[in-house]
Formats: structure tokens, C-alpha cells, sequence
């Protein structure tokens, strides 16, 4: 009896365009989950904390993303209002009897964005008295705090352990800030940090070839050539007089003297090599893109022309920092500020890199007009936008 090859078979199907071996059928490497459930990544909160936490701490890119973004939001200058009228200021916050705790908002800002920028969530708690009067706001390690959610009611509670038991929070405790997942209802999306995963990978394995290249005394993989009748005892006795020779940094300047004829041949590259350095400048700059940075702000870039520094700081702003600060100050609004009957407000117009554009227009709006162009040209020329009718 003949043997029946399974790729002799093919299944067809009645609507395919397509047919396919009882042999590939069979094999479970060419099929694919098509669900929601697999396409979208599973979000493990304390693995994705832990290697976000690696990043920032081994890699002075990400760290450096996180400080200026982080620095960025915490310096933003705020208003509260009570109505219409201006009742509090970042300038003069400690001045307002029974507001005090408005001076640790700064600080708090500062703590969020680098905690939404590795795990995508941040916690403050509101510590009353028994009077229910505001005494200070504290800061919550993402890591170790979790909301609770119902089907029906939501967030019903968040649960902390630090390693000293459960605590339980009531949602009115807690300022809850998290970036949202788009294919999600509940769960936040993945930290930003880990969006760089594999240029930080990348990163990560050039420093560590670094470290081992400079341990071995800076010298590149060598292969050594010695005779064929070169016993096995002496070949044993070169390799570790090679070894211990040149391992390293106290080895860098010895000298030697080998009897016989021993050849060395430079197999490996050395941690300068021209190659290497473009591809770490290229992850870094893909790390930098993808936290939000623009690379210049971070090393400096001497191929940008004279304003490209300013316009980069805009659009740092404009892209990276005012978005993100709306949706904080959205949140701290929702679940802070309007139990007192008052109203967070960034003053994006007050920044330095927006008030100077401001009077540079304003000066160039002024200076048409003192020339007898009509507002309207002068307005269009400037860039202002005039109300109906003038």
C-alpha cells in the first residue's frame, strides 16, 4: 500500500478565494487569532511599572524625557478662580489663609506627569479633617494602588497595599489621573515609556557591550593563530595568558613578550565603531520622538538652523505639554476643585515662548497701523484675527 502525502489534499471551501494543504491547515504556526481580545495587548500594571522603571533608570535618554516633561508641567504657571474673578495664583498661592495646600500643587504636578509618562496612572489623596476641611494633598505610588471597578457603577473604590495590608479608598478620596486606552473602556493604556521599548532595548545592549568591551582592557574580539603542532596543553596555556592579559583596565598599557609563532586576528568591532554610534543616535532620537521630546531640547542640534530652537520649544508645547496639561487640569477640576466652588486654569499665555510671539505681533500689528494701513491689512499681515466689523 501506497504512503498518502498530506499535501497531496487541499481544503476548499465554497466562499474562498483561496486553497489551502491539509498540511498547512494542520500546522498551528500559520494560524492567527482574529479577536479583540488577542490583537490588543494585555496590560500586566505591575510588569509594565517595573520596566519603565528599568528604562528611566539605566538610560539618560528616557530619564531625561521624563525630567523635562515632568519640570515642563510643574512650572506651568495656574490660576483659580472663584466665578469670574481671579481667586488664587501660582505666584501668591501660600498667601491665602486655609489654602495652603494649594503650595504642594507644583510639586504634585511635577510627580504626575512623570508617573503618567510610566504607568500611564497617578494617584493624589485628599487628607481631611474630621470637619471635612482640606488639610494637604499626598502623593500615592501608582504601583502599589488600584482602582475597583463594578459593571455597573464604575470605579466603586481604589485599594492600596504598600506592604502593610489593604487600605481601602473611597472615590472621593482620590484625584484619579490616567491616560485613556482607545480600545479600551476601563483599563489605561500602555505607559508611554515602554512605546520606546525596542530602541531602549537597543540602548540598553550597546552600553552593556560598552561596559564588557572596556572591562576586557578595549580590545576588540581576536582569534589566535598558532601552529598545527602547537600541543594542546601550551594552546590552553596562550588562551589564558591572552585572557587574563588583556581583561581589564589595569591591562591597557602592559607589555608582553611571547616566545613562537602566534598570530592575531581582529574578528570583533570596538565600542566607537562609526556604524554603531549612528544606529544608538538614531534610537535615541526614536526615543526622544516618542516621548514627546524634540532631540534638540535634549542634546542640542547643530544642523537646525537659527530658529529652529524656538520653533521646536513651540511645538514642544504646543504638541507635547499644553495637551497633556489640559487633561490634567480637566481632571483636577472634576475631582478636585469644583467641591470648592472654584476652577483650575493653566495660564499657557503666560509662557515665556508665547508672550514674546504675542508682542512681536502686537509690535508688527502697531507699527501698520501707525503707517495708516488699514486695520484690516495690517491685521492680516500680522497674523491677528479682529472681531466682526472693525
Amino acid at each position: 500500500m501506497g504512503t498518502i502525502k498530506l499535501s497531496d489534499y487541499k481544503l476548499i471551501s465554497p466562499t474562498a478565494t483561496k486553497a489551502v494543504s491539509l498540511e498547512q491547515f494542520n500546522n498551528d504556526t500559520l494560524w492567527r487569532e482574529n479577536s479583540y481580545e488577542h490583537a490588543v495587548r494585555p496590560r500586566n500594571k505591575h510588569s509594565d511599572a517595573v520596566r519603565s522603571s528599568q528604562y528611566r533608570d539605566t538610560i539618560g535618554v528616557i530619564y531625561r524625557c521624563v525630567d523635562v516633561r515632568s519640570s515642563s508641567i510643574s512650572s506651568l504657571p495656574f490660576t483659580i478662580l472663584k466665578g469670574d474673578e481671579v481667586f488664587i495664583d501660582s505666584e501668591t498661592a501660600w498667601e491665602k489663609p486655609g489654602y495652603e495646600w494649594v503650595n504642594d500643587i507644583s510639586h504634585l504636578l511635577y510627580l504626575t506627569e512623570a508617573s503618567l509618562l510610566l504607568s500611564s496612572e497617578a494617584f493624589w489623596l485628599k487628607n481631611k479633617s474630621i470637619t471635612q476641611k482640606m488639610m494637604n494633598l499626598r502623593w500615592l505610588a501608582a504601583p502599589f494602588i488600584n482602582p475597583v471597578y463594578d459593571s455597573e457603577q464604575g470605579i466603586t473604590a481604589f485599594r492600596r497595599n504598600a506592604g502593610m495590608g489593604d487600605e481601602l479608598f473611597t472615590p472621593e478620596q482620590i484625584v484619579y489621573f490616567f491616560i485613556q486606552n482607545p480600545l479600551g473602556e476601563l483599563a489605561p493604556d500602555i505607559p508611554q515609556a515602554l512605546a520606546a521599548s525596542i530602541s531602549a532595548d537597543v540602548v540598553l545592549n550597546y552600553e552593556e557591550f560598552v561596559k564588557k568591551f572596556y572591562e576586557r582592557g578595549a580590545v576588540k574580539a581576536t582569534i589566535l593563530k598558532v601552529d598545527r603542532s602547537t600541543p594542546p596543553a601550551e594552546r590552553k596555556r596562550l588562551r589564558e595568558f591572552w585572557q587574563n592579559f588583556m581583561s581589564g583596565v589595569k591591562s591597557a598599557y602592559n607589555t608582553e613578550v611571547v616566545s613562537g609563532d602566534v598570530e592575531s586576528e581582529v574578528i570583533g568591532e570596538g565600542a566607537g565603531d562609526s556604524e554603531k554610534t549612528e544606529i544608538l543616535t538614531s534610537r535615541r532620537k526614536d526615543i526622544a520622538t516618542t516621548m514627546g521630546v524634540p532631540y534638540s531640547l535634549l542634546f542640542g542640534d547643530t544642523s537646525s538652523s537659527y530658529t529652529a530652537g524656538p520653533t521646536e520649544e513651540k511645538n514642544f508645547l504646543n504638541y507635547s505639554i499644553i495637551p497633556r496639561a489640559r487633561l490634567i487640569q480637566n481632571f483636577l477640576n472634576k475631582q478636585l476643585f469644583t467641591e470648592f466652588g472654584l476652577q483650575f486654569r493653566f495660564n499657557f499665555g503666560a509662557l515665556p515662548a508665547f508672550k514674546e510671539a504675542g508682542d512681536l505681533i502686537s509690535k508688527i500689528f502697531t507699527t501698520y497701523v501707525d503707517a495708516l494701513m488699514p486695520h484690516s491689512v495690517a491685521a492680516r499681515i500680522a497674523g491677528v484675527t479682529l472681531p466682526e466689523g472693525i
